[in-house]
């Protein structure tokens, strides 16, 4: 199906809408089964998936996620059915090696075969808007709620391309929106957009929050260059693919 960029729309509409009357049911069996196979128990920063992930914009672009939040299709985020939410994983387009970082916000795909549903800014990043799907392999580099110590230096980060160019812009964006200290945090292949420097959490929390309230992703981390996964081979979990 051809997808236009300028004019992005419901990636595999058809068979997600068939869906749709099940996702319900599945989310409450989801709910109650407590993350049987993606749980606490068994993932861990390094766990990781390979499998088919799809894409999703209009109509659900506004709608409340299993999170809570709204969904916004022009933010790093995604879908997936088991992994906690909040966790951030780092996505790999196995046909053009293209990496992008999204965190769980949501709950699906609810199309057998697939294991992830990602925003349509993901997607653009990726390169398979217009392909709707793509053969994917994801790992997780930050799992949902981390423990902070109080020793901890703490950051906020907005999000992480591999183009220094997105991650320049989107300061650019920052600093039209009144937060002028974001910074890009080069360590390769990701260039990382994060704002402030923090001894406590409620202050983290707090420019968190302020961010998300003007319509950016988010979340609080400790500072410094992150896990190094990108290059370094991990043993996936099992029952994951590889």
């Amino acid at each position: 199906m051809d997808r236009r960029e300028s004019e992005p729309v419901l990636g595999d509409a058809v068979r997600r809408s068939t869906a749709a009357a099940l996702s319900a049911i599945v989310a409450i069996a989801l709910a109650v089964a407590g993350c049987r196979s993606g749980g606490a128990d068994r993932v861990r920063i390094g766990w990781s998936e390979r499998g088919e992930a799809s894409w999703y914009g209009l109509p659900f672009h506004g709608q409340r996620t299993a999170s809570g939040e709204r969904y916004d299709m022009y933010q790093m985020t995604a879908a997936h059915k088991e992994l906690p939410l909040g966790t951030v994983v780092e996505v790999r387009n196995v046909e053009n090696d293209r990496r992008v970082q999204v965190r769980i916000n949501d709950r699906g795909p609810f199309v057998r075969g697939r294991i992830l549903d990602l925003s349509y800014a993901a997607a653009r990043e990726l390169d398979m808007v217009r392909t709707g799907t793509a053969e994917i392999e994801l790992r997780v580099i930050e799992m949902g709620a981390p423990t902070l110590l109080a020793s901890d230096e703490l950051t906020v980060q907005v999000a992480a391309f591999q183009d220094r160019e997105h991650a320049d812009a989107l300061v650019q964006k920052l600093a039209a929106a009144s937060f002028g200290d974001a910074r890009v945090e080069e360590s390769a292949p990701w260039f990382r957009v994060r704002l402030g420097s923090f001894s406590d959490t409620a202050a983290a929390d707090e420019l968190r929050d302020r961010l998300q309230r003007r319509g950016f992703f988010a979340f609080v981390t400790r500072a410094g260059m992150g896990p190094q996964l990108s290059d370094e081979p991990q043993p996936a979990a099992a029952g994951a693919s590889q």
